[in-house]
């Protein structure tokens, strides 16, 4: 996970062993989300080595947190010179941190990110450092306003989408397009429909029934899927709250982007109303800033963004990582949506 102000779960010493059993508890004990991947097994000499990539002067003996958070990489605190820094070594991806780096370079200044120092290509660990932000996680604070934090969101996403790109897909670590998603074409829906047809990881989680019941929904709902234009946005691809910062100053801090694609804005709003019970969200208001911003949503896009959200579902159930927990809710997300658009079509 990006930089974020999450208490440490605890400090490395050089008994590892004790170490990883807790930064891998289930969820609910140390660790408040389970992981996709395996988190990175360095020792505190291994990671300040690491940090040394970035600071030559910087003492061989400091004691890096690791920071809860992240279902996919491993990010790590460290203080310096009266200041904090996050490591975030990429164990899932590899080229994520060419994407993130570069992604920073485009859009700094432009959204509120935590500010990029820079990263290290080691074969081995792939790392990037982030200074450390202040604040607190959306799903955290109990006290916003439903209209403001949706006007800021709006407003987020709005210059967010608006850089473009002249190809939709997949990003290299350059930002080129390493697999593209041609034009007029609907990689979301066939992403979507691989995953519940073919892989039997996703087929035996969630069983054969909801997975079909899910195929039969997406089918007859085709033409809500977006169909790629000719001119994709950036698309964060993690829009959730726990990738979204509140600041003491009241501002909002987009982290994680490297899972960021060149496609169809609707991607982000679909992740962000999976989590709508988790925060305050004033749809009205949410599209009302985005369009003013600049934005565009299609007609009926709240349903639209559900339904395509089974793209973001689907992939998540493909990690490698059994994570009870996480299928109790995805099933009952894909139960609620499916009884949700049935009753739709019954009106």
């Amino acid at each position: 996970m990006a930089p974020r102000s999450c208490t440490p779960i605890c400090k490395l010493s050089d008994s590892s062993t004790t170490i990883w059993q807790i930064a891998t508890s289930p969820a609910g004990q140390f660790v408040n989300k389970e992981r996709s991947f395996e988190r990175a097994h360095l020792n505190p000499e291994e990671l300040n080595a690491l940090f040394q990539r970035f600071f030559k002067n910087a003492p061989s003996d400091l004691t890096p947190e690791i920071l809860s958070g992240g279902a996919a990489n491993s990010s790590y605190l460290f203080r310096f010179k009266g200041k904090a820094y996050v490591l975030k070594i990429y164990s899932r991806d590899k080229e994520a941190r060419g994407v993130e780096k570069n992604i920073h370079r485009l859009i700094e200044g432009k959204v509120l990110v935590p500010r990029f120092i820079d990263s290290s290509d080691d074969a081995k660990h792939p790392c990037s450092l982030f200074e450390y932000v202040e604040g607190e996680p959306l799903d955290h604070i109990t006290s916003l306003s439903a209209e403001k934090l949706s006007s800021s969101l709006g407003t987020l996403l709005a210059v967010l989408h608006s850089h473009r790109f002249k190809e939709a897909g997949l990003f290299n670590e350059n930002l080129g397009i390493k697999i593209p998603f041609p034009q007029v074409s609907s990689p979301y829906f066939d992403e979507a429909h691989r995953a519940l047809s073919f892989s039997q990881r996703v087929r035996s989680r969630l069983g054969e029934e909801l997975a079909d019941r899910m195929l039969i929904v997406m089918e007859r709902r085709r033409s809500f899927f977006p169909v790629i234009g000719n001119s994709p946005s950036l698309v964060h691809s993690d829009f959730k709250p726990c990738n979204l910062l509140f600041t003491k100053s009241e501002q909002i801090i987009a982290l994680d982007f490297e899972f960021a694609h060149a496609g169809d804005p609707l991607i982000d709003f679909a992740i962000l109303l999976r989590h709508k019970e988790l925060i305050p969200l004033d749809l009205k208001t949410l599209e009302s800033s985005y369009r003013q911003g600049g934005g565009v949503l299609p007609d009926k896009w709240p349903e639209k963004a559900e339904l395509t959200d089974l793209v973001n579902i689907a992939t998540m159930l493909e990690a490698p990582l059994e994570r009870p927990n996480l299928l109790r809710i995805l099933k009952m997300k894909i139960n609620n949506t499916i009884n949700s658009l049935n009753r739709a079509d019954s009106c």
